[in-house]
């Protein structure tokens, strides 16, 4: 949530203090979470098509600036690199183990491995393609250019006409971010409901809210420390409560014979 807001205070809105995004955001996602799992999953439904015909058409536009060139030499300096530069965005990527929290919540649950797969699968493929337009686009560049999705929406356009389509992605970059953040909205405060034995999970909504505000805009001075803490820390801290914990508590899991778990899902 901090680095759209960042985004959006430098290009769009300037002069508007990032709490008020902030503010907006969490209280929008807040309200989703209050009313419910079905709620989340009904909007970002409605909006996802949206997004992929968007996401789709931008590519299509901007086709006539790719340099298919740039994308060569393939492994010029060996796969170490590759391996090394991947662990970033894997880190995050990894954030698909939040998925395993909705598992007791599905109709079907011999089917949550398989559909979380399959999402992971078609996110990965879309990231694929939206990297491969950027760096076709932009070459060497794009490594050092913070936000280079955005940077090759600026670019998409027909004539003089059709223009300025970075507007519209930002709203639809809002709606997947109110998406993002109200699934983790929700299952920290189903975690810490379940933590603190509450029957009902409505009274740690607006504490954590306000968390989530407070930690949005005051863990980092700028947008540079959060890149750098994205780039670097992260990935430990990433790996750790992604695959490390989850690991362990399979393996306790299965030592005292919960084979229901491989079962029922992941």
């Amino acid at each position: 949530m901090r680095e759209l807001g960042e985004l959006i205070a430098s290009v769009i809105l300037p002069r508007t203090p990032q709490v008020v995004f902030s503010i907006f955001m969490v209280t929008v996602c807040a309200y989703a979470v209050s009313q419910g799992l079905e709620v989340i999953a009904r909007v970002t439904e409605l909006f996802y098509p949206f997004i992929l015909t968007l996401f789709g058409l931008m590519l299509i536009l901007v086709y006539g600036h790719m340099q298919f060139t740039h994308l060569f030499p393939v492994l010029e300096h060996g796969i170490r690199p590759v391996l090394l530069a991947s662990l970033d965005p894997s880190a995050w990527r990894g954030e698909f183990i939040v998925l395993a929290m909705f598992l007791p919540y599905l109709a079907r649950p011999g089917r949550g491995r398989s559909d979380a797969m399959l999402a992971a699968a078609l996110v990965g493929f879309i990231l694929l393609l939206d990297a491969l337009a950027s760096t076709a686009i932009f070459g060497v560049t794009t490594a050092r250019i913070n936000y280079p999705t955005f940077e090759m929406v600026r670019l998409a356009g027909i004539g003089q006409f059709f223009t300025r389509m970075d507007a519209v992605w930002i709203i639809i970059w809002l709606f997947g971010m109110f998406g993002k953040v109200g699934i983790f909205l929700y299952v920290t405060v189903i975690a810490a409901t379940q933590l603190l034995n509450l029957k009902q999970d409505r009274p740690m909504i607006i504490p954590l809210s306000i968390l989530t505000i407070v930690l949005s805009l005051s863990l980092f001075e700028n947008s540079t420390l959060m890149i750098l803490f994205l780039t670097g820390p992260f990935i430990s801290y990433a790996f750790s409560a992604e695959l490390f914990i989850p690991t362990i508590l399979l393996i306790i899991a299965l030592l005292r014979g919960k084979t229901a778990v491989c079962r029922d899902g992941f």
